[in-house]
């Protein structure tokens, strides 16, 4: 398997400010695991950031299993309760290497293989079908992951309100819209059905319009490592900042409740630092949708994102 050349790829450094406010009314005594903390790896570093609680109460942070990404456990007595996370995250960006290559399964490392398999949303043995008279005949490695974003941007209608949290890969191949946790998983479904390890991942992220919101993409893992795919070309990869990874949309939700409460308020806003490197222009990143391979070994999963609506 290849290593990615630091020295001579070409990549370059932005810094954000996050500002996550979530804003909650409890009906009786909830138990919430957040997932809205920056991942402090994979390219991205977390200069120093702050979590608050209005009211004040214990937070127990831990890292998940396998994908290490921070959940912070908090529970939450009735009336108004306010989560506000804060960060200065510094990200470095590799422009993805346009001759990568698919790896046999055979040769895939351990860790890898869970991200092969079919899941709730991502059904990729019923899409089996579809997906190899798509995709089959299309040259394997960065020539198809190419052909499977173009097809999904081309053929499936970025409509909010149109799917909800059951909504899964195969409805949306039905249904042709969704939003962009749907085409994320349609995205893994049709890469897992051709033997390409793909995963979900969530963040935040710099819109081309002004609307708020979390935001979800995929990856796939190439023979130089795992590669950031965004069908919905609704931002550059460069401008998103990685919550956390999981094999699909359940496992990075950045907000899961036990409990009788309802979210009043949501605003996970992101924005870049002044004086961030900005010698590559956006055409120059992701403009296509397929970016940056990671610099991650495979066992240092990551990324996140919600369930309700992305």
């Amino acid at each position: 398997m290849k290593n990615i050349d630091t020295k001579t790829a070409p990549s370059f450094k932005r810094s954000f400010d996050i500002d996550c406010l979530l804003d909650y009314e409890v009906q009786e005594r909830t138990d919430f695991l957040f997932q809205i903390h920056a991942h402090d790896g994979i390219g991205q570093h977390v200069v120093e950031e702050s979590l608050q609680l209005s009211p004040n109460a214990e937070v127990r942070i831990h890292r998940a299993l396998n994908s290490h990404h921070r959940v912070a456990r908090v529970t939450a007595m009735p009336g108004s309760f306010t989560v506000r996370y804060q960060a200065l995250v510094s990200v470095e960006t590799v422009v993805h290497n346009e001759a990568s290559n698919e790896i046999p399964v055979s040769e895939l490392p351990d860790e890898i293989l869970p991200f092969l398999l079919p899941t709730r949303y991502c059904e990729s043995d019923l899409l089996a079908r579809a997906s190899w008279g798509l995709f089959g005949d299309v040259t394997p490695g960065s020539a198809r992951i190419q052909a499977i974003a173009d097809w999904i941007h081309t053929h499936v209608q970025y409509v909010a309100g149109t799917t909800q949290s059951t909504t899964t890969a195969a409805d949306v191949f039905v249904s042709r819209a969704g939003v962009c946790r749907d085409f994320a998983h349609l995205g893994i479904a049709f890469c897992r059905a051709l033997n390409i390890p793909a995963r979900f991942v969530a963040g935040y992220a710099i819109f081309d319009t002004p609307d708020t919101d979390f935001h979800a993409v995929f990856e796939v893992y190439l023979d130089d490592g795992w590669v950031s795919v965004d069908a919905t070309r609704m931002t550059r990869l460069h401008n998103m900042v990685r919550i956390a990874s999981g094999r699909d949309a359940k496992d990075v939700a950045f907000a899961t409740l036990f409990g009788p409460s309802s979210m009043t308020r949501m605003s996970p806003a992101i924005r870049a630092r002044v004086g961030s490197d900005t010698t590559h222009s956006d055409t120059d990143m992701a403009a296509s949708g397929v970016t940056a391979p990671s610099r991650a070994r495979p066992n240092e999963s990551a990324a996140a994102t919600r369930s309700p609506s992305m």
